[in-house]
């Protein structure tokens, strides 16, 4: 998910701004198809019964960040905090009671690829910043915040209103790899074995697209973002890394080593000929910025957007190519290979395309 280096208004910005300051329903069906269009929405479980979970899996204890939570009985009133956490709920059938969202115009936690889940617009809460009245006002009874980041501080505050679940150990905030986000979220649900399910489909559908592209497994490529006139490379655990290594694509250890182990890194105009021996480069900005970033004297000369393999997409919500990769849940996931492999193809056939051109 997408990091943080700027402090400002986040129009256009995205998760960026948030950073710096720190067989179940859906999911089975969708990525056996690999497309969302064609699902039914699951039944209400958040706040309509318990979705289906298995009673006798109650009480259930999972181990994450904090250290251990129990959950007596299954959850009736799900929070879905997290910023993503609410697309493992839908794809096992649990409608939560509320969302984790932005609360920026710019913003909306429903896209194509969760839209069916929800019987009509979510109630969204933000994932930062937390209104801790707002939060027990919803009276939950399981609040998830898997996925994006939380202090100790405010996860001792959250348990004060309902069983809370940070992220699993071990990733950075808003980099849980859709695995273990689905897998803990299961637990909690009682639905661990539907849980699983929907991971191993979802591992099948990347290994199906590595076979029918076992040339990729050759290439090279990486993540770059342009804004206020910087220039940053994202890490091996930013989840939009961790799409192209899943569809065959290696990351540039030169790259690599100067990112180390964050999340993103800004690099010097010098270290920018890195990104331009790639065989490939999805760029991202912020909305209406890409004609400036593809005139820019740095970007310009670079030989992978010389040959025309760059692919370029912006922060706005409506470019869901890009959210879908930065969600990397067992939902947006499939929407991101169904949406993304024609635009990853015309990149390397020197198209330089953009999500629009296959809107």
């Amino acid at each position: 998910m997408t990091p943080a280096t700027r402090n400002d208004t986040p129009s256009g910005l995205g998760r960026r701004g948030f950073l710096s300051v720190l067989g179940g329903g859906l999911a089975v069906a969708a990525l056996q198809g690999c497309t969302n269009d064609a699902n039914d929405a699951p039944a209400a479980g958040g706040g309509n019964g318990d979705g289906g979970s298995d009673a006798a899996a109650f009480p259930v204890t999972v181990t994450h960040r904090f250290g251990d939570t129990t959950i007596q009985a299954a959850p009736q009133r799900v929070l879905a905090l997290g910023q993503t956490d609410c697309d493992p709920l839908i794809a096992l059938g649990i409608v939560p009671i509320a969302i984790g969202s932005f609360l920026d115009d710019w913003y909306d936690p429903v896209f194509p690829w969760n839209e069916s889940g929800f019987p009509e617009k979510p109630e969204e809460v933000r994932f930062y910043d937390l209104e801790f009245e707002k939060i027990a006002a919803l009276a939950p009874d399981l609040i998830t915040m898997v996925s994006g980041g939380i202090s100790k501080k405010d996860y001792e505050t959250l348990s004060k209103i309902a069983p809370v679940v940070g992220p699993p150990e071990g990733y950075q905030d808003s980099a849980v790899p859709y695995g273990p986000h689905t897998l803990l979220i299961g637990q909690c649900v009682g639905k661990e074995q539907e849980a699983r399910a929907a991971v191993e489909a979802l591992d099948a559908e990347f290994a199906r697209v590595r076979e029918e592209h076992p040339d990729w497994g050759d290439l090279t490529a990486s993540h770059a973002e342009a804004y206020t006139g910087a220039y940053y490379v994202l890490g091996e655990q930013a989840p939009r890394s961790t799409f192209l290594t899943s569809v065959g694509f290696s990351l540039a250890p030169e790259l690599q080593d100067i990112v180390g182990d964050e999340y993103q890194k800004e690099i010097s105009a010098e270290e920018l000929d890195l990104v331009g021996d790639l065989d490939l480069v999805v760029w991202c900005t912020d909305e209406g910025a890409i004609p400036d970033v593809q005139k820019s004297p740095v970007v310009s000369r670079l030989q992978s957007v010389v040959d025309g393999n760059a692919i370029w997409l912006t922060y706005a919500s409506t470019d869901t190519f890009m959210w879908a990769m930065d969600w990397a849940t067992v939902l947006s996931a499939p929407y991101a290979i169904e949406k993304g492999i024609p635009i990853i193809e015309a990149a390397l056939a020197g198209e330089s395309p953009t999500a629009e051109d296959f809107a």
